[in-house]
């Protein structure tokens, strides 16, 4: 853990929490009790003020306040099955999908395939992410109200989003499953690292309805809600937008909110452009459309969006291996249009290429002398 460039918490060190020494550590918690103490100094300067938290919560290792816990105790016991209906349901209830969309496929053994033991333990698992995601949204809560009480929140732009969909690390059923048990979860609760995590199975359940997970660029591995709130500004309360963005947006949007210049050098070192688009015209207006390219590598799993278009491979070294997607009639990529669209996939690949030169994605390091 650092603080201003310097290691305060040593990597086997158990935390002292230096605001709260009286309250015990828990991340998510101390990120908000520090936040809070950047937005009250921030008071004493008139310019605009940015404020970025990186909660880990709900990443893996899984933990938290038991009275958090206590609140999904038997929540998942029907399993991930019965979950990613439900959830398709009611993400077509809420309008955020169309109703022609059909469940990506599964991997994942059913449910009823496990030992009562074995559904037992994983649906502990999924208890403790929930109750992860409970109390980050509490903290949430507390920086927002710190800025009611501080009269910045009606003029001050709230984005919330996550950094790729829901991981599957750890195997089907997470980090040693079988070891840490719902039994002695006080003796392994503190352990870091790989002392446990969701696994695959609930993974899949999280990025309902799409495919794959975190590391792929199958929607599943890189669609996130974004969330603006900004009340001076935004006057479409509660609207959705299908808006296609992309992290380099935030730059961008941020650049613009604040009336800045992005610089073109730093300490003598030139500095990239910037690749993203303000958000504030969709922000205004979430009808408005802009048919925009993006690309995507990540551990060779690549992707190229072009408005409703999309090419995906798992394997970005073979030409072979590219999938098309029309994105306007499914976005759970399960209807693969590469063999009747030839001439498009060989068109869009050709742009990836470009790109991944022009970003140094290109040539493989193994190809690199």
């Amino acid at each position: 853990m650092y603080h201003n460039d310097k290691l305060v918490v040593a990597p086997t060190r158990y935390p002292e929490n230096h605001l709260h020494p009286d309250q015990p550590w828990y991340t998510t918690d101390v990120f908000t009790d520090w936040s809070l103490k950047f937005l009250e100094e921030a008071q004493a300067d008139e310019r605009p003020f940015f404020l970025y938290i990186a909660y880990n919560a709900p990443h893996w290792p899984l933990e938290a306040p038991k009275e958090n816990i206590a609140h999904y105790k038997g929540k998942y016991s029907q399993g991930w099955d019965q979950l990613r209906v439900a959830k398709l349901k009611r993400m077509k209830d809420l309008g955020l999908v169309d109703e022609a969309t059909r469940l990506s496929s599964s991997e994942c053994p059913q449910w009823d395939s496990l030992s009562p033991n074995e559904q037992h333990e994983s649906a502990f698992r999924r208890e403790i992410y929930a109750a992860q995601i409970e109390r980050m949204d509490a903290n949430i809560g507390r920086v927002v109200s710190k800025l009611k009480d501080l009269h910045q929140l009606d003029d001050t732009l709230l984005l919330f989003l996550s950094d790729n969909g829901c991981c599957a690390e750890g195997g089907m059923y997470g980090y040693q499953w079988q070891k840490n048990t719902r039994e002695n979860f006080d003796q392994w609760r503190t352990q870091s690292g790989r002392s446990s995590s969701m696994g695959e199975a609930w993974s899949n359940a999280s990025n309902t309805p799409f495919r794959l997970h975190k590391r792929w660029v199958h929607e599943g591995g890189i669609a996130t809600p974004l969330i603006a709130h900004w009340p001076d500004k935004l006057k479409n309360t509660g609207a959705l937008s299908h808006q296609v963005g992309h992290v380099v947006d935030i730059m961008a949007t941020c650049v613009d909110v604040a009336a800045a210049q992005y610089p073109q050098q730093h300490q003598g070192q030139a500095i990239n452009p910037m690749r993203g688009t303000s958000l504030v015209s969709t922000f205004e207006n979430p009808e408005s459309a802009s048919k925009r390219t993006l690309f995507w590598e990540h551990e060779l799993h690549s992707a190229l969006r072009e408005g409703d278009w999309k090419l995906v491979t798992l394997d970005a070294r073979s030409d072979d291996k590219w999938e098309l997607y029309d994105m306007s009639i499914e976005r759970t990529e399960t209807r693969d249009l590469a063999a009747k669209e030839p001439e498009r996939v060989k068109r869009m690949l050709a742009l990836w290429k470009a790109w991944a030169e022009q970003t140094n994605v290109l040539p493989w390091p193994q190809d690199r002398k």
